[in-house]
């Protein structure tokens, strides 16, 4: 838990059960504010646009997508996301005709001309048998609304810089939470310093919470966010 050590008993659980390694969260506390605060930036525009096969007319349905984009521009400039980061995908929601429910068809930032036809009749069929396991590919279909999703790119977000280096100090403390009796003295390690395995007995401290790395364990950072403790192959 956040503030606290963890974990004290990981090494009776994994040698009862018999694992070999652990999943630590390290950002657990934390996942779901820092996934806000990184969340891209983002304007959702709806409308009304009824066409059916018949009535294809590849032109219109391209200037009210364009429309849309225009509106979708200004609204992420005020957004304040710069033009090079801005992203647009499409959405066309359809049916079959007479069918009571359209579902949405991703179209992404593709280009749509009175040649696409096909390619549009092509996508419906395929994700309405994804989702319904068939598809009435002899069937006239119709576009119901348009969706355009107008978002920021998605860049790198870091919670912790691990490999930034940190001096690694030393602790003396009781041994019961690394598997030794009375007193030992362990390193204590930084987040910066997890671009190596970590040999138990050992502490890694963040800035919110303390990981416990007992004897015969080695803790190594597998991606950001995720620290795994393993058993040493060494030790029965």
């Amino acid at each position: 838990s956040a503030g606290g050590a963890f974990p004290l008993f990981a090494a009776g659980i994994m040698d009862t059960l018999h694992m070999t390694d652990a999943l630590i969260p390290v950002q657990g506390p934390v996942f779901c504010s820092w996934g806000m605060l990184g969340a891209s930036r983002r304007y959702d525009d709806t409308r009304s646009f009824f066409m059916e096969k018949s009535q294809w007319d590849g032109k219109a349905l391209a200037r009210q997508i364009a429309a849309m984009k225009r509106v979708g521009d200004e609204e992420l400039a005020r957004l304040g996301v710069k033009e090079e980061d801005r992203r647009f995908d499409v959405v066309l929601e359809m049916r079959y005709i007479g069918q009571h429910h359209e579902i949405s068809v991703p179209w992404g930032d593709r280009l749509i001309d009175d040649s696409c036809r096909n390619l549009v009749e092509k996508a419906f069929h395929d994700t309405h048998e994804s989702i319904y396991e068939y598809a009435e590919r002899d069937q006239d279909w119709e576009i119901i609304n348009l969706h355009l999703a107008c978002y920021e790119a998605m860049k790198g977000h870091t919670l912790f810089h691990f490999g930034e280096g940190k001096r690694v100090t030393e602790k003396t403390v009781a041994g019961d939470a690394f598997g030794l009796p009375g007193e030992v003295t362990v390193p204590v390690y930084g987040e910066g310093n997890l671009t190596r395995g970590i040999q138990g007995p050992a502490l890694i401290d963040f800035s919110y919470t303390t990981a416990v790395v007992p004897k015969g364990f080695i803790a190594q950072v597998e991606y950001e966010g995720i620290l795994t403790l393993k058993k040493d192959g060494g030790e029965a």
